[in-house]
């Protein structure tokens, strides 16, 4: 199964097996803002700093000063390695897996 999640037009799969959580950011508060720490871009969870990756600049989308302050964060941990993904939306989980096809 995967996580179907979007960024401008574009729409991406995530294996379920990699996310940890999803989290939404708000524009103000104290909780579930993007803030900087020397000039990169890190999630406040728990106690945790997580850098994180805007998909939608990574793709090309978007120009960094005009990135997204809500949307949500898909925190992926891969390879013991953890960092959060901001997308505009998640959409859907999916399972991918392929199937024969069947004759009538």
């Amino acid at each position: 199964p995967a996580l179907i999640v979007s960024s401008g037009n574009e729409r991406l799969a995530i294996p379920q097996s990699y996310i940890q959580e999803l989290v939404a950011l708000r524009e103000h508060g104290k909780s579930h803002v993007i803030e900087g720490l020397e000039g990169s871009p890190v999630l406040r969870l728990r106690d945790r700093l997580i850098p994180v990756v805007y998909l939608d600049r990574w793709l090309g989308l978007r120009a960094w000063k005009e990135r997204p302050t809500t949307g949500t964060v898909v925190v992926v941990k891969v390879d013991n390695h953890e960092f959060g993904l901001v997308v505009d939306a998640v959409t859907t989980a999916e399972d991918h897996t392929s199937h024969a096809n069947e004759t009538t």
